[in-house]
């Protein structure tokens, strides 16, 4: 499944941020600690797990890993080579 966005914020589930800005990026599901950061650190995106082997990407407060939104709850993604990738 391949999924596109163009965001310029990030996302934290550890502390590997990631640059958004620069073409290419992509985050992996595999990677957990990998995760986009807004600006301001306010805001943090990636992979969400929301079951066994099943992960959704989210967007959450930096500070308390509340989630804002999340893509297709719903329909989650493998957790293998599941892969978000910015242009």
């Amino acid at each position: 499944m391949a999924l596109l966005l163009s965001l310029t914020f990030p996302f934290p589930l550890s502390s590997s941020t990631l640059d958004a800005k620069s073409g290419g990026t992509s985050l992996s599901v595999e990677k957990k600690e990998e995760a986009l950061k807004s600006p301001n650190g306010v805001f943090s995106a990636g992979f969400y797990s929301v079951g066994d082997n099943a992960f959704c990407f989210a967007i959450w407060f930096s500070n308390s890993h509340t989630i804002v939104w999340m893509a297709n709850p719903d329909q989650a993604v493998n957790g293998k080579r599941s892969k978000l990738s910015l242009l």
